[in-house]
């Protein structure tokens, strides 16, 4: 199981000024970077944050799975860290509703950590 302090916490909304270059920085990288999302099928609020990280241009790869808790347990997700959804990109995972821009500076600084969390 990844420590806590192996993620860089985040306790922000997606916050609505985002919008200026996010898509543009990952239309610039070439092709668009995916990210493979682990959620409920039942959870509505997943849905509109793979809306939000689409419209930054990122691809996204949905897998809707009933038992979240075996999943976030096999990607070593801290328990306390834990959100609705979890998603895969790269070497990091991203935990709960971490704004698209974030994720983009992220992959573009790379340190090494093992994700990003919003939790709850």
């Amino acid at each position: 199981m990844i420590s806590r302090r192996g993620f860089v916490v985040r306790a922000a909304g997606f916050g609505l000024g985002l919008a200026g270059g996010r898509s543009l920085w990952a239309a610039s990288a070439g092709s668009p970077v995916t990210l493979t999302i682990y959620k409920s099928p039942t959870c509505g609020c997943c849905g509109k944050w793979v809306e939000h990280v689409e419209a930054a241009g990122f691809s996204t790869v949905i897998h809707d799975d009933e038992d979240m808790a075996a999943v976030k347990d096999n990607l070593g997700v801290p328990r306390d860290l834990r959100s609705c959804h979890t998603t895969q990109v790269q070497k990091y995972l991203i935990e709960g509703h971490v704004p698209a821009e974030d994720i983009q500076r992220l992959l573009k600084e790379r340190p090494e950590i093992a994700g990003l969390a919003v939790p709850g």
